[in-house]
């Protein structure tokens, strides 16, 4: 399919007559299934392979979300004049494409494939840290899990209070209400552009550095700790529990535990 900037100005259309949502920029940029033109990359990015098609789609919409955040909300965004947008807004796609195009094949793979994590359940009942993308055998078993980023060896002993920490999370209180596995699973889709996590949103549109990271989950690390039987609460409560340990040692909740 030729690119086609008629189409491109139709997607752009459409999608600023919708009411904003967290996913706006992403689906009208890089998600063909969200509108009836399709979306932006599926006009413009004619030539490139599809994995380079969406890091061009992460990075518009990254800095689309900067340009035009969602506190424009407060400022009635669904009557704010798009017309003198449009073709900025094509144009960021368009950049980025380029961009792509002329950008080098990567090379090599997250520093942390060469970590070697101690797999011996530590007596505070959580296993060592090991690379998120590396994380499998994962219980389908209730409890507790902590995400970590660190650019060198995560420490040796698991504390859910180290400052590293970015996430504090927890399963339903039974194994019916979902798992860890589960969990850890959402997280990585959302991240990857779907729904149902949303630390994984965060991390995705906020956290990380860029698209490979996002790819790779570079520098972040996870750890679990199962419900046992002689629990005196369940998960959920020992997550809120950890959570408020960590704003009192640190002053802040973990970067992807959004306050409520």
């Amino acid at each position: 399919m030729p690119r086609d900037m008629e189409i491109a100005r139709a997607i752009v259309n459409e999608f600023v007559g919708r009411p904003y949502d967290k996913g706006f920029w992403h689906d009208m940029v890089a998600n063909p299934k969200k509108g009836p033109h399709g979306c932006l990359c599926e006009a413009l990015a004619t030539t490139l392979p599809t994995d380079r098609w969406k890091e061009a789609g992460y990075n518009a919409a990254q800095r689309l979300r900067e340009l035009y955040p969602a506190s424009l909300k407060k400022r009635l965004w669904e009557q704010m004049d798009w017309s003198p947008e449009i073709d900025s807004i094509i144009s960021v796609v368009d950049e980025e494409i380029a961009k792509c195009l002329m950008a080098p094949d990567a090379v090599g793979g997250p520093a942390e494939d060469e970590y070697i994590p101690d797999l011996t359940v530590q007596e505070s009942g959580y296993v060592p840290w090991r690379p998120f993308h590396r994380r499998a055998p994962v219980p389908a078993s209730s409890g507790v899990y902590l995400l970590l980023y660190c650019e060198d060896v995560p420490p040796p002993v698991v504390s859910p209070l180290s400052k590293e920490v970015i996430y504090i999370g927890s399963t339903g209180d039974g194994d019916s209400e979902g798992t860890i596995d589960r969990r850890l699973t959402e997280f990585e889709k959302t991240a990857h552009g779907k729904r149902g996590h949303s630390a994984g949103w965060t991390y995705a549109t906020e956290f990380a550095k860029d698209y490979q990271s996002v790819q790779s989950f570079r520098n972040t690390y996870v750890s679990w700790r199962e419900s046992r039987t002689t629990d005196s609460v369940g998960p959920r409560q020992r997550e809120a529990q950890l959570i408020g340990d960590y704003v009192r040692q640190w002053g802040e909740r973990p970067a992807l535990n959004k306050a409520d």
